[in-house]
């Protein structure tokens, strides 16, 4: 469990602590696990892309952290699974199934995650359209990023009584 050691630095004692050393590497044929780490990379690469158009970062904060719990439901789902894999680490020291389990499980939930992403975006675009369409708010800045839209009946209301003397 590590050891603790005199030194002297400055011509002062001390003493240190010098933890055990590591546990060796475990030999993993990473060859096989190539494949399912690059399509995680780019399912996070995606989600990446879609967080910079996102209107609200909160919103997909709040997605990201379903979608997180939606992979801790289908690990506790596939239980025996995942007992039977780590059963296979300690016993056989066969990583790569386990990794190849775990990097298939977050790449299905990242795409999953970028396409409800994609289709909120649509969504929110189509609606713009209706609700500018039927009048309810118009678009003041004239720019094609960083617009902004004014709700003018609310407004109207707010306002009321506070035009200049």
């Amino acid at each position: 469990m590590g050891q603790r050691v005199a030194i002297s630095t400055a011509g002062e004692g001390a003493e240190a602590f010098v933890p055990p050393p590591l546990p060796p590497v475990p030999s993993v044929r990473m060859d096989r696990l190539y494949r399912p780490l690059e399509r995680a990379n780019r399912a996070i690469g995606r989600l990446d892309g879609v967080t910079s158009i996102l209107p609200d970062t909160p919103l997909f904060l709040q997605m990201y952290v379903r979608k997180e719990a939606l992979l801790s439901s289908q690990i506790e789902s596939t239980q025996s699974s995942l007992s039977d894999l780590l059963q296979q680490v300690l016993e056989n020291g066969d990583w790569e199934a386990w990794l190849e389990f775990f990097l298939d499980g977050i790449a299905e939930t990242s795409l999953q995650a970028s396409e409800a992403a994609r289709e909120i975006l649509a969504l929110f675009e189509a609606d713009r359209h209706r609700i500018e369409d039927l009048g309810i708010v118009r678009e003041v800045t004239g720019k094609q990023c960083g617009r902004l839209y004014v709700y003018s009946d609310y407004l109207d209301i707010l306002s009321r009584g506070t035009e200049p003397l």
